[in-house]
């Protein structure tokens, strides 16, 4: 199993660490949320992909409308497993929002993917419902 090793580079006198791109760590992770959900809720069929708003996912398998919010992370399993109980209120809150404009129900996905290395990750779901 290949580790993700990010290199020092010694620039003016100072020691720095390189990292990754924090767009592609996200675009990752958003990827992996749209497979995650489509094999949680077979049917699965993609309504919007909201720019620069919340959730990253509107879709639905048409019984339930999903919001689905991704993020992702190279730290560590521990650190991905915060992410929901940081997000649950803001989720909670949109779910409860967008129940009344839906005829059917609403469901709200945060889901948490550490890439552990280039073939393998860990994800943490949380599904919230009103």
């Amino acid at each position: 199993m290949i580790k993700f090793a990010f290199p020092k580079v010694i620039q003016e006198g100072y020691e720095r660490h390189l990292e990754p791109s924090k767009s592609a760590i996200g675009a990752i992770g958003e990827g992996v949320a749209a497979i995650l959900s489509q094999r949680l809720y077979q049917g699965t069929v993609r309504l919007a992909r909201p720019y620069h708003t919340y959730p990253d996912l509107v879709s639905t398998d048409r019984k339930t409308t999903l919001m689905t919010e991704a993020k992702a992370t190279v730290d560590s399993v521990e650190r991905i497993k915060e992410v929901p109980q940081e997000e649950l209120f803001r989720m909670a809150q949109h779910v409860s929002a967008c129940t009344s404009l839906d005829v059917r129900p609403v469901i709200g996905l945060l889901i948490g993917t550490a890439l552990l290395d280039e073939t393998s990750y860990h994800a943490v779901i949380t599904e919230v419902r009103k």
